[in-house]
């Protein structure tokens, strides 16, 4: 089984006092306007261990749901019945909201709940449809680079910021590659106290050896960077693994962040799922899969598939694969690797 913690939202911070009565169908089109609550951190049991995946498990409450949620204690077997289709003001599906329930369609059933997506204090958002059988990976869907990383170009180093469509980045498996399509996502100091899950991720100068990265690194949760380790060969048969950023935090040297000035992430899409070296270690450029609408916006998403519609079919890094192919090992990467010493990480020349 995997464990790990999750953010979960009460049915009086999404409705306040509206009756928790009815079912979940009654709820359609329903409007609440969030109003930045902490929420609370949770530990969610998955019986999927190597899948990790919050959803609907048609067998049975397998799940379990472990903390405190609004001051009571909740120690409950559990089950995601069902998930919400969330719009925002402008009439745009932003992600969806997941019911945790203990495996009914009653709403007086919900223990809480959670979202695939960041919502944004004071915006008023509204429930559009259900989905009867909701899968969702336990992960943060911010993916991408802040402000101030420095992104190796043909030109040498440029700051994320500054990079625009068309340079060209050096990437460690196919040579200086064109970037197709930039983006940006700002967070305030607000929005990460509201979700502190989105809060970035540290890696200080050398913490994933060999002097790497060369300085201090700070990208979002989900961000995968390479780790070469003898640990890596004996959990995933490979000495290479893409690891998101948030797994290697039991390291020495990586901590989550709360920036006071917020926080803006950045996004660099190549044709390609690859690596860049971002101050002077590789992680990965912009993987167009299946959570890309949720974590960029429907609009953006397809800004990009007008203009570059190949993307559709990119296909994930085989050391990102191997990562998400092993999620509940990964779980325990970093401590094995604490117990064992520190990494180790090969350079490469692109091209």
């Amino acid at each position: 089984m995997a464990t790990y913690d999750i953010l979960v939202f009460s049915w009086t911070d999404i409705f306040g006092d509206l009756p928790q009565t009815g079912a979940s169908g009654d709820f359609i089109n329903e409007s609440f306007t969030f109003t930045g609550g902490n929420g609370d951190i949770v530990t969610y049991t998955d019986r999927y261990g190597d899948r990790a995946e919050l959803g609907d498990n048609s067998g049975g409450l397998d799940d379990r749901l472990t903390g405190t949620i609004d001051g009571q204690n909740v120690d409950q077997p559990i089950n995601p019945e069902y998930a919400y289709y969330i719009t925002d003001s402008n009439g745009v599906v932003v992600g969806k909201m997941y019911a945790l329930t203990i495996g009914t369609d009653a709403v007086s059933e919900i223990e809480g709940f959670v979202f695939d997506f960041q919502p944004i204090p004071g915006e008023t958002y509204t429930l559009t449809g259900t989905d009867g059988f909701p899968q969702v990976q336990s992960t943060d869907l911010y993916i991408c680079f802040v402000n101030g990383t420095l992104i190796d170009t043909v030109e040498g180093p440029v700051p994320v910021e500054d990079i625009t469509a068309g340079m060209k980045v050096i990437t460690r498996d196919n040579g200086p590659q064109p970037v197709l399509w930039v983006g940006a996502q700002e967070l305030s100091f607000a929005n990460i106290a509201a979700n502190p899950k989105s809060a970035p991720v540290l890696i200080n100068p050398g913490a994933l050896g060999d002097g790497l990265p060369e300085q201090t690194l700070m990208v979002s949760p989900q961000h995968r960077v390479l780790v070469r380790s003898k640990v890596a060969q004996r959990m995933f048969g490979s000495d290479e693994v893409m690891v998101p950023a948030v797994k290697l935090i039991e390291l020495d040297g990586v901590e989550r962040v709360s920036p006071q000035d917020g926080v803006t992430y950045h996004h660099i899409l190549c044709a390609n799922h690859d690596m860049v070296r971002a101050d002077g270690h590789w992680s990965e450029t912009l993987y167009f899969g299946g959570q890309t609408e949720i974590a960029i916006g429907a609009d953006k998403t397809q800004e990009i598939l007008a203009g570059f519609p190949g993307v559709a079919d990119m296909p994930m890094h085989p050391l990102a694969q191997l990562g998400e192919e092993n999620r509940g090992r990964l779980e325990n990467f970093a401590s094995r690797v604490n117990g064992r010493g520190s990494c180790t990480t090969r350079q490469f020349t692109a091209g």
